[in-house]
């Protein structure tokens, strides 16, 4: 058995008794003792190195670190922003390690959408994917990324200022845009299944989060720039749709224009817990009443700090989906703390 199915196995009741509402999580990388901490890829890194020298690092990442409480050694196949769009066809402008998609949809009526699994965009995903595998598929889990997209894709391939006008003038045209995106995810996630064996592995989102089936982090971005009457309209029927496909959902909330929405987002019952995103230049705001106001609506958090800020969080919190990331705490103590959580 290799090492990785020895950690699956390990972590996977805890995981399991998580995301049924059972117990909160906690999970911590912790350096190991008298090693030289290697830093794992970051996001985008395949943009400017190899499969196999981001395989090495994760290896070297792997090998330099405990994984305590439900943490596992996980990579999420990472290229560059902007690459759902490229798989349907878009041009991207780059510029350093940021990418934008170039618009390319001229009228709504007639758009098609068409995911080609011979296309550029996709083959050489599929290759850096294959590539990581062999490279350390026995001691890291190597996962998909998100494929899903709503209206954050579509804002990229119609134009912002284009489908904020489309939201009032063609809003029959953005739904049937909107219909045919959401079954390209579908293709998508069932392709992404057999190239990373879901079925034997489960997954693990850019967080850290496993699950023994699929888990994402579904996102509206485009949210911050409309009403929440069209954000009930046009976004959460298709958020709903790529979360009726995953069994375990962290939802990702970001910056504060988008709070507005935050009671749609927490109607939805498959939406497990939020990832608060304060954005630029608030991070240093007292947010514990948003904190407060999510677990009223009976969702969990992802948030992190030492055992005692744990606890504290624990007893004033009821959602049960509660994940704390323990960075800086020994491992033997996190481990100690998920045993004790587990009973």
């Amino acid at each position: 058995m290799s090492r990785l199915s020895e950690r699956l196995d390990e972590v996977r009741p805890y995981w399991d008794a998580y995301w049924q509402g059972k117990v909160p999580m906690v999970a911590a990388n912790v350096p190991k003792a008298g090693c030289e901490p290697v830093p794992p890829p970051p996001w985008g890194a395949l943009c400017h190195q190899t499969p196999e020298e981001v395989g090495r690092q994760l290896l070297a990442w792997a090998r330099s670190h405990d994984f305590a409480g439900g943490a596992v050694p996980a990579y999420v196949v990472s290229i560059r922003t902007g690459f759902v769009a490229q798989l349907l066809g878009a041009d991207l402008e780059v510029c350093g390690d940021s990418a934008k998609v170039v618009p390319c949809v001229d009228d709504l009526d007639t758009a098609e959408f068409h995911f080609d699994p011979d296309g550029p965009a996709w083959l050489r995903f599929l290759d850096y994917a294959q590539r990581l595998q062999e490279c350390c598929a026995d001691e890291v889990l190597i996962c998909a990324p998100c494929l899903g997209g709503n209206l954050d894709l579509l804002d990229g391939l119609r134009g912002t200022t284009e489908l904020l006008f489309d939201l009032i003038d063609n809003p029959a045209g953005v739904h049937r845009c909107l219909r045919q995106l959401d079954a390209m995810y579908g293709e998508l996630i069932a392709r992404a299944d057999e190239l990373f064996h879901v079925a034997e592995l489960g997954t693990a989102n850019r967080h850290g989060m496993y699950c023994r089936g699929r888990t994402a982090i579904p996102q509206c971005d485009f949210s911050c720039m409309i009403s929440p009457d069209m954000f009930r309209e046009f976004a959460i029927p298709y958020l709903q749709a790529e979360m009726r496909r995953l069994d375990g959902v962290e939802y990702h909330l970001d910056g504060p224009d988008a709070i507005c929405h935050l009671e749609a987002v927490c109607e939805l019952p498959e939406v497990r817990l939020i990832q608060w995103v304060p954005g630029a230049g608030n991070e240093r705001r007292d947010w514990t009443a948003l904190f407060d106001r999510i677990d009223a609506l009976g969702k969990g958090q992802l948030r992190g700090g030492g055992r005692a800020a744990f606890e504290a969080a624990r007893a004033r919190y009821v959602s049960p989906w509660l994940y704390w990331m323990m960075g800086g705490t020994p491992a033997a103590d996190v481990n100690a703390l998920a045993r004790e959580i587990m009973g």
